[in-house]
């Protein structure tokens, strides 16, 4: 292939010659063509310019075929790619992974999977020594980075890997604006999605810069031997239009969603989890285990649905810890299954309302207690318009008081005499 390149502020045109096809394109900058590099030779990656070029198409030199392990050939290719850049993978491929692809501190990025699998081979640690966080993508620093249109598999089957529990499909460590959009992970150690403080500097984890503005839509998750998402540090995030099931026929898979602070004092606040299915789980659709960091809270769940009740006693949804008490969770208009509990709240503040709540398992399964459809510990939240079934002694919820009326801005009858300010 021959190809002429004009680099000028002014539109160039570009002609490549190929056999006895001829294509003019009329460009203006970088033009970046099929199977091309992105230009003549490694592009440092951006020092604070943010650039839209592309999209980057990652070279056919990287086996994708599965052939043998490409992430760090990933690497050093996506070295090249400046920030607010398009990198695209083509459609249909398959890398396979020894260990994880890192992203750090990058800005403006989007990487397009375009339908391509990224397969583990092996268990990261196969010694069994551990744990260490060995995800096959790895997001950490940085803002703004898309992950889109990819399929990731672990190497997870029936019992979990000793020492892979951190072998996330996703693991995002204090990215300020990522997205993961229409993904397909299954089969993983560890969780689907995680979100963590960014540990790199070892600092405090407390104090670490956390992740925020987290947007999961259009995931599909199955078989985990963790969790379905996990958060433990974010401020600002949603969960929306996603299938997650994490559970397996041997009992493994904790919960859908899992919002849990690994230390107190973290942030974990403004999470949205909102239109998803709930597939198979071994304990909760969604848990929300706060600690007594006062910088927890404002938890929307909403319009989510349970196919399955969980596969042992769990409540369908768990929020709240013995850890003090957090305000502004509202729990409405989902379907949730259990065996026992269908909702419990513990020093949880906010309101559960317009729920279906159904206990489909054996009458006395999981007893004592006797199962109940919202159990409240010492908890203010309001609960009212819930429907129930299966719950013996359950009484119907009141029905939710109308919202107030917004206030009316005061107007003077026409009729009504005028007044001022001066005196005569």
């Amino acid at each position: 292939m021959i190809a002429a390149r004009l680099r000028q502020s002014r539109p160039a045109v570009l002609v490549v010659v190929a056999g006895s096809a001829v294509l003019a394109a009329v460009v203006v900058g970088l033009v970046v063509l099929p199977g091309d590099d992105g230009g003549d030779g490694p592009a440092p990656p951006s020092t604070g310019t943010t650039r839209r070029a592309g999209p980057y198409l990652v070279p056919t030199t990287i086996p994708a075929d599965c052939s043998r392990p490409a992430e760090n050939d990933i690497m050093q290719f996506l070295a090249t790619v400046p920030d607010g850049s398009t990198v695209r993978f083509p459609p249909g491929g398959c890398y396979a992974q020894g260990t994880r692809i890192q992203v750090f501190d990058r800005h403006d990025l989007v990487i397009d999977g375009g339908g391509s699998t990224f397969r583990k081979t092996s268990p990261s640690i196969p010694n069994g020594r551990g744990p260490d966080v060995h995800p096959n993508w790895r997001l950490a620093g940085g803002s703004n980075i898309t992950l889109q249109n990819l399929v990731i598999r672990g190497v997870f089957s029936t019992q979990p890997n000793p020492g892979n529990e951190l072998d996330h499909g996703v693991s995002i460590w204090g990215v300020q604006t990522a997205k993961v959009l229409n993904a397909t992970i299954s089969d993983v150690d560890g969780d689907f999605i995680d979100a963590d403080p960014d540990l790199r500097t070892g600092c405090d984890r407390a104090r670490c810069p956390v992740s925020r503005d987290i947007t999961i839509d259009k995931l599909r998750g199955e078989r985990a031997s963790r969790q379905g998402v996990s958060f433990t540090a974010v401020d600002g995030a949603v969960i929306s239009n996603s299938f997650i099931s994490p559970g397996t026929i041997t009992g493994t898979g904790g919960n859908g969603v899992d919002l849990e602070t690994d230390v107190d004092g973290t942030i974990l606040r403004n999470v949205q989890v909102v239109d998803n299915e709930f597939g198979a789980i071994s304990f909760s659709a969604v848990a929300f285990v706060p600690g007594s960091s006062p910088e927890v809270g404002n938890v929307t769940v909403a319009r989510n649905r349970m196919s399955v009740h969980p596969k042992n006693c769990a409540p369908g949804m768990n929020l709240g810890s013995p850890k003090g008490t957090k305000e502004g969770v509202v729990i409405t208009g989902n379907t949730i299954l259990t065996q026992h509990d269908g909702i419990r709240l513990e020093g949880i503040g906010g309101q559960v309302s317009g729920n279906s709540i159904v206990k489909d398992g054996p009458t006395t399964l999981c007893q004592p207690p006797v199962s109940t459809s919202v159990r409240r510990i010492r908890s203010s939240a309001a609960v009212c318009g819930n429907t129930t079934r299966g719950f013996p002694g359950d009484t119907p919820d009141p029905p939710c008081p109308p919202a107030p009326a917004p206030a009316e801005a005061a107007t003077t009858p026409p009729d009504a005499p005028t007044t001022s300010s001066s005196v005569k």
